[in-house]
């Protein structure tokens, strides 16, 4: 089945097969004391997510899962088994980690870097009316692309919720100091200043909101079968008002049954040099 999994917990390394899904290696890390940066839901293969980008909860402090990637071993159609690293096949493990890991063999097997989770973990939500969306929008980006934007913080926010139809802002704060992570709540609430204390949520451990998280992918069984389409797409600048305007203004002319997501990417993997990877 191809669902081993083995951690080095000295050189703090996990080796999996590539079936491992995302729930499993979450559960087998946790029980030690490690997690790995990863996705939301819990279904996706370590290995497709991994190579080809891999966006979470952590990924503005420690980069996108393709960055965690340390070697791969991948068997030709020739039947040669080949390990892939910075040191060996160099050329080809630059090609896996973006450039769509099934056009040069089959990836058996991902060696990927972990980490001990962070001790203070803060969650806020906020829900505002769709009349508000444009204002929201328009700050929200403005967070992103401001000093007051931090790699303690995993910003995103949904507007027109399925559910409710309301503007929803959601962000994580993970650090390993609790006065950080205070520090990074007051930052917030400078640009969205109604942010109550009923809004905030202290995690006992990062593993809860891993977990929280992944149920919130996961539809009830009451909206299924369900099918939705996604377009997804990279931002690379911010909207003015009247800009922020008009997009709220098509998105609430296609109905309840369209809605925008948006989270920021920034942070560590502004450090990673383009070149690095083909992703």
């Amino acid at each position: 089945m191809m669902n081993k999994i083995e951690a080095n917990l000295k050189k703090q390394v996990v080796t999996v097969e590539a079936g491992v899904n995302s729930g499993q290696i979450n559960t087998f890390l946790f029980k030690r004391g490690y997690f790995v940066p990863l996705g939301f839901a819990r279904l996706v293969g370590v290995s497709g997510l991994s190579m080809g980008g891999g966006a979470g909860l952590v990924t503005s402090s420690r980069g996108l899962s393709v960055d965690q990637i340390i070697s791969l071993e991948i068997i030709t159609a020739d039947g040669t088994v080949i390990d892939a690293s910075s040191k060996n096949n160099s050329d080809l493990f630059w090609a896996l980690r973006g450039a769509g890991g099934g056009n040069f063999g089959v990836v058996t097997k991902l060696t990927l870097k972990i980490y001990k989770p962070p001790k203070c973990v803060f969650g806020v939500k906020k829900s505002y009316d769709n009349q508000f969306s444009a204002n929201i929008f328009y700050t929200f980006q403005s967070y992103l692309t401001s000093e007051q934007e931090d790699r303690s913080v995993f910003a995103s926010l949904l507007i027109n919720e399925p559910m409710t139809g309301k503007t929803l802002v959601d962000f994580l704060i993970t650090n390993d100091i609790d006065s950080e992570c205070e520090y990074s709540l007051r930052k917030l609430q400078t640009m969205f200043p109604d942010i109550a204390k009923q809004d905030v949520k202290v995690y006992d451990n990062y593993y809860d909101v891993v977990n929280e998280k992944a149920e919130e992918t996961e539809f009830p069984p009451f909206m299924l079968p369900l099918c939705q389409l996604t377009v997804n797409f990279f931002g690379h600048k911010r909207l003015s008002y009247n800009e922020s305007k008009r997009a709220m203004s098509l998105i609430a002319d296609a109905g309840r049954e369209t809605s925008m997501y948006v989270f920021g990417s920034g942070g560590k993997v502004n450090d990673i040099l383009p070149t690095e990877t083909a992703y």
